[in-house]
């Protein structure tokens, strides 16, 4: 499944370019096949890795942790309760993502300046810089005050397909 993937010609041509969606992508696709094979370890770091370099796979999470969750009642001996392991899986990915946020924290020279630079441009868009995503063209027709709100409904509008991705995946 990853060999389709790495030598699709558009992976290939993102390489070429030189942009890190080809690693986010990468760990997204692990991460689902780790769930797959029900190897918690692995799905935990790999989303983790993704969730690190993009904030949108984190959204993934419900639907991994029901995937996971099913895998591994198929291979237990015992009984395992669904609340348990998915407050497991929380921690355990929370607790990642927190050890890769406290190594960037020391790479940065003990400064948190790198969280506004990544993931506050995302949530706030203040950044207008031309691009060729869906957010810019939209965001830089639209008057300043109605900033606040449609960003909220552009969150609320990816938040719901993890709902839809759960039932799926269950």
């Amino acid at each position: 499944m990853i060999d389709r993937f790495l030598f699709n010609p558009f992976t290939i041509a993102t390489c070429l370019s030189q942009s890190t969606s080809v690693l986010t992508n990468c760990a997204i696709l692990n991460a689902i096949a780790a769930a797959i094979s029900g190897n918690v370890f692995n799905s935990i770091f790999a989303l983790s890795i993704a969730s690190y370099l993009a904030m949108y796979p984190i959204l993934l999470a419900p639907p991994l942790v029901l995937l996971l969750f099913d895998q591994v009642q198929l291979k237990a001996t015992s009984d395992v309760s669904a609340g348990s392991f998915y407050f497991r899986f929380v921690l355990r990915l929370a607790g990642t993502i927190q050890v890769l946020f406290y190594l960037s924290f020391r790479v940065m020279g003990s400064s948190w300046r790198f969280l506004n630079s990544t993931y506050g441009v995302q949530l706030s868009l203040s950044d207008l810089t031309p691009n060729v995503g869906l957010w810019w063209y939209f965001f830089i027709e639209m008057f300043d005050s109605f900033r606040t709100f449609f960003l909220a409904v552009f969150w609320l509008h990816m938040s719901s397909y993890v709902v839809g991705l759960s039932i799926r995946l269950r």
